[in-house]
């Protein structure tokens, strides 16, 4: 698939304390991904992209591993972005198009 458009993504990851969904930033303050994807790639392709981003190796430092959250993609305001969905559809001329990737933990909590 050739890459002739560039988004840029975020993570929002749920916080179960604060009960809304937390922008997740990279400790030594690196910028946020730029995905090349094709215009006419799905919900699922960019959502594998994006994911892949942010869980390289199926996990992170911090959290848990991704077969372990529910994850959606989101637009700008954080609105869930329906499965039907494709990227030309949100493409603006001269406008850098953000999304994110949002999280949230299938684990319950154990207290010991």
């Amino acid at each position: 698939m050739p890459a002739d458009v560039k988004i840029t993504v975020g993570w929002l990851d749920f916080n179960s304390k604060r009960n809304k969904y937390i922008q997740v930033r990279s400790a030594r303050g690196e910028a946020s991904p730029s995905i090349g994807l094709d215009r006419k790639a799905s919900y699922h392709d960019v959502l594998d992209q994006a994911t892949a981003a942010f869980f390289p190796e199926g996990t992170t430092n911090f959290f848990w591993p991704i077969n372990n959250m529910e994850c959606y993609l989101a637009d700008y305001r954080a609105n869930r972005i329906g499965h039907k969905w494709i990227l030309q559809d949100s493409i603006i001329k001269g406008v850098k198009l953000r999304l994110y990737l949002c999280t949230k933990s299938n684990v319950s909590k154990v207290k010991i």
